[in-house]
């Protein structure tokens, strides 16, 4: 439950910073990874994209945690 409340952090802040590039880089929004470098956005951009990042990392983790418990779940029965 706490992975899908994180993606839908996540997604929200990927649509705010894809909505906050600079206009003179309008182009990186074609390239994937532009998402890793600050110089594609505004302030505000660059601010929805270190929260976006940071909750993808939070999303991966959880979803890493609750497939390691699983597997610990299993090996103990």
């Amino acid at each position: 439950m706490s992975a899908f409340v994180v993606w839908i952090f996540a997604a929200y802040h990927l649509f705010k910073t894809t909505n906050n590039f600079k206009s003179e880089k309008e182009w990186g929004r074609f390239i994937p990874l532009s998402l890793f470098m600050p110089t594609f956005f505004t302030e505000t951009g660059n601010v929805h994209r270190a929260k976006f990042l940071r909750a993808t990392g939070y999303f991966v983790l959880l979803i890493a945690t609750g497939f390691g418990l699983g597997l610990i779940n299993e090996a103990l029965k």
